[in-house]
């Protein structure tokens, strides 16, 4: 996969997306075949978001992030499954 941040007009925030790997090992960016991985404007729904870990797993099937969401710089972490989209949040 090809893992890249796009923003639009509008955005406040990066979004995450990824694309499979053109079969030349181009960076070549298929749009039409993108998934969009974490969009953090959504997520933030017009108040404050801070973006902190970032991580895919080894076999491209989960997203691990964290966010804050008060500016107290107090993260929560969050497990996506990235086939399903299911989200979980994990207590640390």
């Amino acid at each position: 996969y090809l893992y890249y941040t796009r923003t639009q007009a509008g955005d406040e925030y990066a979004r995450h997306y990824r694309c499979p790997r053109p079969a030349d090992d181009s960076q070549q960016v298929d749009e039409n075949a993108e998934q969009l991985l974490l969009d953090p404007n959504a997520l933030a729904n017009g108040g404050f978001i801070s973006l902190g870990a970032f991580s895919i797993s080894p076999d491209h099937q989960r997203l691990a992030y964290s966010l804050d969401t008060s500016g107290e710089e107090t993260y929560r972490l969050f497990v996506k499954e990235l086939a399903t989209g299911a989200v979980t949040e994990l207590p640390f």
